[in-house]
């Protein structure tokens, strides 16, 4: 990728906007996206090594160099594929995507019509939303919705070669025609999934309840590996990290405090925990 030259625009943090040279093609389509880049501000103001999180709208889309691309990795930390980002992209095959990406936007991927593989680690993406029409038009035969994932949008594999879905979200909203008719949709009983395709009977969705209610599971299980930072404030004691498995997290009313002066402080009273504890971090999806 160091052939690549990528426009980075500033809205909201730094995202991809396109590719400005392919470097002659010398990668043969295949694209690793930057975590980190130059940005050129409107003043011709160079800031070195910016943190890239986000693929921009419409950033290849209609680009001279969409047809270029047959492969696509998104690096970890990057948090959303914008709407329309790879849209149109006739020869893109692959897709990986990280566990930090959060929003898959309307049109994201629609009508990548050679598009047969998107990869995601499942178990540990923090994926949110797949906005509408997403994936349309693509070759994808199967794919699984991580349980992170809260709404899937209308049409978001609507006329694509998709014939098996898992939905791990006992409660995921589900908008219209979101799968082609007859898909087979692996789900929990008693999940929205499950009432989804009753009430879409002229679709002839083929539900299966073969998906463990990990809600449930997580709710009852208490984290055994639990770890927690504590730090002393003004204001008393505060849980500033936590690591562990997740699922049922049950945090401590006494601690141990050991200060930089290696002195402990046994049973220390926890009073507070820390702003935006698990905001971001990548346990934050394993705590229920």
């Amino acid at each position: 990728n160091t052939d690549a030259e990528y426009k980075i625009i500033l809205d909201k943090g730094y995202g991809i906007g396109g590719l400005i040279s392919d470097g002659g093609n010398k990668l043969a389509g295949k694209y690793t996206l930057p975590l980190r880049a130059d940005f050129t501000d409107d003043n011709g103001v160079v800031k070195r090594n910016v943190n890239v999180v986000y693929v921009a709208p419409n950033a290849f889309y209609k680009s001279p160099f969409a047809n270029s691309l047959y492969s696509v990795v998104i690096p970890e930390g990057y948090t959303a594929v914008s709407g329309s980002a790879f849209a149109g992209c006739a020869n893109l095959r692959v897709v990986s995507l990280p566990t930090s990406v959060t929003t898959i936007a309307s049109y994201a991927f629609s009508n990548d019509t050679a598009l047969y593989s998107v990869s995601l680690d499942v178990d540990n993406s923090m994926l949110a939303s797949i906005g509408e029409a997403a994936f349309n038009k693509t070759k994808i035969e199967k794919f699984k919705i991580p349980f992170a994932t809260k709404t899937i949008g209308k049409n978001a594999f609507a006329d694509s070669a998709l014939n098996e879905v898992w939905i791990y979200n006992k409660k995921a909203t589900i908008g219209d025609k979101a799968f082609p008719a007859g898909t087979v949709i692996h789900g929990v009983s008693g999940s929205t999934a499950e009432a989804y395709v009753k009430a879409n009977a002229s679709m002839n969705y083929v539900f299966k309840a073969d998906i463990e209610d990990i809600l449930e599971q997580k709710l009852t299980t208490k984290d055994a590996n639990s770890k927690f930072t504590i730090t002393k404030t003004t204001n008393g004691y505060a849980i500033s990290e936590y690591s562990g498995n997740g699922g049922l997290v049950i945090f401590p009313a006494f601690a141990d405090y050991k200060a930089k002066d290696g002195t402990v402080t046994k049973d220390a009273p926890i009073s507070l925990i820390a702003a935006n504890l698990l905001k971001g971090s990548k346990y934050a999806p394993k705590v229920y």
